[in-house]
Order: structure tokens, then sequence, then C-alpha cells
């Protein structure tokens, strides 16, 4: 925010508690709030004067304003989980269709014979790195899935077999 808009939420927090207030405190508001959104701070004001007797400290002038940020945000529906590696699909989707590392991991898993029970390189983060299979290994094991017709289970996440 600018420092005029600091100066116009500084002296509304003032007005509306009687404008007792230290200099000092008033200019370390008007410093301290160009770092701030200009609207949520308006806001947090606003909230604020309604049960502020007297000036607030910075302290609770910024647990309001966290109120109001928070508030902001999107809930969710509205919400968006940032995408990952591997996690658009085709038409750049989120949850359209399975990426084709599930399917192979699938068939893999539970109709190959013998099964894998390594895990994929995509996975990698997120287990042992000593049951990690290689990217060459997971290469040829998509190959034998192609040659094997590309099969897709009804659910390439089964709960229980």
């Amino acid at each position: 925010m600018t420092e005029a808009q600091a100066e116009e939420v500084v002296m509304l927090i003032r007005a509306a508690t009687g404008g007792r207030a230290d200099e000092n405190t008033v200019n370390y508001f008007a410093a301290a709030m160009q770092v701030l959104d200009y609207d949520l701070a308006l806001a947090a004001a606003s909230v604020g004067t309604i049960t502020w007797r007297w000036f607030p400290s910075w302290a609770e002038f910024k647990e309001v304003y966290r109120a109001q940020k928070r508030l902001a945000e999107p809930v969710g529906e509205q919400r968006q989980a940032p995408l990952q590696a591997g996690d658009e699909t085709q038409d750049g989707k989120r949850g359209v269709a399975a990426p084709e590392w599930v399917w192979v991991w699938s068939w893999a898993r539970l109709d190959r014979s013998p099964t894998e029970s390594r895990m994929f390189p995509q996975q990698e983060g997120h287990c042992d790195p000593a049951h990690l299979m290689s990217t060459d290994d997971y290469e040829e094991l998509r190959k034998e899935w192609e040659e094997a017709g590309s099969p897709k289970s009804q659910n390439p996440l089964p709960m229980a077999r």
C-alpha cells in the first residue's frame, strides 16, 4: 500500500478510538502498514474499531489483519490444489484420468506374473529409496505392459483384492 493509504488506515483507527494515540505509535503504524495489503488493512481497521476502545497495539491490529486475510482466502471447492509433476492429464485437467504410470503400476502389482513389488520412480520421495525401481527398469516394465495390450482395470487403485 502507499504511504497515503497507510495514513488513511491509521487515521480511521485513530478517529474510531478517540484520537488517543502517541505520535510515535501512529508513525510506527503508518510505516509498518506499507508492506500490507490496503484492502485487508482497511477491513481489519473497520472490524477492529468495533471492539477497540483505545488505539490498538501492533499485535492486536495484526491479529485482526491475519483474520481478514484468512477470510479472504478461497475455501472448500474454491481452492485449487497446486499441481505437481505428473498430476496433469492430456487435456490439462487434474483428476480426469489417471496418469499412464498408475495403469502400469496397477497391472504390475495385480495382474502381471510375477508381480512387481518395487516402488516406481514417480513415487520417489514418498517411499523407501531402497525399494525404488530404476527408470530403466520402469521403461522395460512399461514396454512389457504395452506388449500385453496396455490393460486398464476398472479402477487403477483398488482398495483390496
